[in-house]
């Protein structure tokens, strides 16, 4: 009886031990599963479970190890391991896991679902593999997800016995737990990479709806500008007076950027005063613009540019605003149309009190190139205006002497036919000759001075009865050889005054033909422009008719100061040898 008390009382001792066993192994397991779920990283999971796995189960070393599938290792740990055996296991840990991994798999099968066991082997023959120590216990091998493994070596247990069934149960949840740790931390990291992925582009999102915002409203400033500059130039394009268009450009511009005051003066080379186009000035102010002195200002601002003034149809805005100026100008722009006219424009302040920022200052210079055009094509227009206008005068004294010429052609007309009844007159009276007495001698003569007297009177070419010559000394006459040396020089005008027919017989190379009859017609076409102080060299003269003097006096009335005539005409110049030239007989 005392035996089976022993006994009832040993199985008691067995039970309670197998019980407090299992309660030891469920709170170790618990702790466990409490520490992996603190941390956040795989590597800080493996380096924790090692330490908590080995000491429930009395091992004295271990390893383990993250792999990819395609043999790399991502983290490793190890406790109790000689540096010899850590270096092979660390080099053997990816064919290991390959190997272990794929046991239970037909070859080129998919790997194992991440919900699935893992994979544990025990027992002593794992010792017989070269690449695990002797005394391994156990192997585990695991998948995280289609990209990561986990493998686990255990051994050097302090008793000799084997890990019983209930070890092999904890082992298997400890790898249950140590995957999915490492599932949940890699999922964070995961999560928190795409949160940082997704801020990065949030952020890039942000500065490029950013740049967008700025892109639109540098192309809203672009178009508002643009659309300025076709305004100003619409507004331009017709104007051909210069005042308005002045006044037009000017409202443009303060309408553009807001100004409280400007001015704008035109400085023309003809005009004594600048022209000017103002906005918000008081009139004594503009009274100061419009007097010489305040062109003499102006002008005074392109002077001191220097190398700096513009040039035709250019613009340039001043570094520095001149003080002085009426309007207390805060931009000021110097502009030059051609080489006559120049121009200031002077802005004020704005209304809002911004100052001008570049792209509105090449806006600005945008603006005046357009009225700089434009105020050229009216100077052109006005200037073509001024030539018609000369040229109608012109015309106009034209059809005069047309029709001078015309009067005296027909006077010409009546003379010969005159001069015809004459003659047969002078034949019918020839036959008188045989009954000649002096009273018809005398009647002839009386007649025909009378008749000569007529046609001097009504004649343009009349002859003088008495020659001026004989009182007026005349223009003084230089040598044929002074006369070549001032046309070699190209100095002096050398002018033919014997009629047309004798100018084209023969003539003086480089001679103008200019006759007494047709002095007022030939002088407008061809020297009214010629200065007054021009050296003039006349020639030209018959035994009783002196063309150079009459024309050299015409000259002399029309204001010309230096007419001189060629000593002995153009006899003189051919007995000097000097070239002559004969432009054929007259059509």
């Amino acid at each position: 009886m005392s035996m089976d008390v022993h006994i009832a009382r040993s199985d008691s001792a067995t039970g309670d031990w197998v019980l407090d066993r299992k309660v030891f192994l469920l709170e170790s397991l618990a702790e466990i599963t409490r520490e992996l779920a603190g941390q956040a990283t795989p590597a800080g999971i493996i380096r924790a479970f090692l330490p908590m796995a080995m000491g429930p189960l009395g091992l004295t070393w271990g390893f383990i190890a993250l792999c990819t599938p395609d043999g790399q290792t991502l983290a490793q740990s190890s406790r109790g391991l000689e540096t010899p055996e850590l270096t092979r296991l660390a080099v053997a840990a990816p064919s290991l896991s390959a190997r272990f991994f794929t046991m239970p798999e037909a070859a080129g099968a998919a790997p194992p679902d991440p919900g699935q066991p893992p994979v544990l082997l025990t027992g002593q023959h794992l010792g017989r593999n070269g690449l695990l120590p002797e005394n391994v216990e156990a192997l585990a091998v695991w998948s995280v997800d289609q990209d990561l493994r986990g493998l686990a070596i255990l051994g050097g247990r302090l008793t000799d016995t084997l890990l019983d069934a209930e070890e092999v149960v904890y082992l298997e949840k400890l790898i249950d737990n140590i995957s999915m740790a490492v599932r949940c931390a890699g999922n964070a990291e995961a999560v928190a990479r795409m949160s940082r992925t997704l801020a990065e582009r949030t952020e890039h999102l942000e500065k490029t709806m950013a740049a967008m915002a700025t892109t639109q409203d540098e192309l809203d400033r672009r178009n508002f500008h643009l659309s300025v500059l076709f305004e100003t130039t619409r507004e331009l394009s017709g104007e051909l007076d210069p005042a308005r268009a002045m006044d037009t450009f000017l409202k443009t511009v303060a309408g553009s950027f807001g100004l409280e005051r400007a001015f704008l003066a035109v400085l023309d080379d003809a005009a004594e005063a600048p022209c000017v186009a103002v906005l918000g000035l008081s009139e004594q102010e503009r009274a100061l613009l419009i007097t010489p002195s305040a062109r003499q200002t102006l002008l005074g601002l392109f002077v001191a540019s220097k190398d700096r003034m513009p040039h035709p149809l250019e613009s340039r805005i001043l570094a520095q605003p001149p003080t002085g100026l009426p309007g207390e100008p805060r931009i000021v722009l110097l502009f030059a149309v051609d080489e006559q006219c120049r121009g200031v424009l002077a802005l004020g302040p704005r209304i809002s009190g911004r100052e001008m920022a570049r792209a509105e200052q090449e806006l600005l210079q945008a603006q005046l190139d357009s009225f700089m055009l434009s105020l050229d094509g009216a100077r052109q227009h006005e200037t073509a205006k001024r030539l018609n206008l000369n040229l109608a005068q012109r015309n106009s004294e034209l059809i005069e002497t047309i029709a001078q010429l015309t009067n005296a052609k027909k006077e010409i007309d009546l003379l010969q036919a005159a001069k015809m009844r004459i003659a047969a007159a002078l034949r019918g009276e020839m036959e008188r000759l045989k009954r000649f007495s002096w009273r018809d001698l005398i009647l002839i003569l009386l007649a025909s001075l009378c008749l000569g007297l007529l046609y001097n009177l009504v004649s343009p070419g009349r002859v003088e009865i008495i020659p001026k010559a004989l009182f007026n000394p005349g223009p003084p006459a230089v040598t044929a050889f002074a006369v070549k040396a001032e046309l070699d020089a190209g100095r002096a005008v050398l002018i033919d005054a014997r009629p047309a027919e004798f100018f084209q017989q023969e003539s003086i190379p480089g001679a103008v033909n200019l006759t007494p009859a047709l002095f007022d017609f030939v002088y407008a076409m061809r020297f009214a422009d010629l200065p007054l102080d021009a050296p003039i060299i006349v020639y030209g003269r018959s035994v009783s008719l002196l063309y150079d003097r009459q024309v050299a006096e015409k000259l002399s009335l029309r204001g010309h100061e230096s007419v001189v005539l060629l000593d002995g005409g153009l006899d003189a110049w051919r007995k000097a040898g000097l070239p002559l030239e004969s432009k054929g007989a007259k059509p």
